[in-house]
C-alpha cells in the first residue's frame, strides 16, 4: 500500500554471520521484528530449517502453539521423526 510501517530497526550480526528480519505486528506491542540465522554452508545431505509462528488465529480460533510435521515420501504424520512440535506464538525452532 505504500505504508511506512517503521522508520527503522537495528539487526546486530556478528563476523560472517548472515540473518533474516522477520516483520510482524504483535497485538500487544505493535511492529516488531524477528531474525533468524541463516546457515550459508552448502550441503547436499542435510539441511537445516528454521521455522517461525506468526500465527495468531486460525479459522476463528486462537492459536497458542503450532506443530509442523515434515514427511518423506510414503510417510505419515505419526511416523516421522521430523518434528518442530509446540512452537509458541512469535517463536522459532530449528
Amino acid at each position: 500500500e505504500g505504508t511506512k510501517l517503521a522508520d527503522n530497526f537495528l539487526m546486530t550480526l556478528e563476523r560472517e554471520q548472515s540473518a533474516v528480519g522477520i516483520f510482524y505486528n504483535d497485538a500487544d506491542n505493535g511492529l516488531r521484528m524477528m531474525s533468524v540465522e541463516e546457515n550459508l554452508t552448502p550441503s547436499s545431505y542435510s539441511h537445516t530449517v528454521s521455522v517461525v509462528n506468526l500465527i495468531e488465529s486460525y479459522a476463528g480460533q486462537s492459536v497458542s502453539d503450532v506443530d509442523v510435521y515434515f514427511t518423506l515420501n510414503g510417510e505419515t504424520v505419526d511416523d516421522t521423526s521430523n518434528v518442530v512440535d509446540g512452537l509458541d506464538k512469535y517463536d522459532q525452532e530449528e
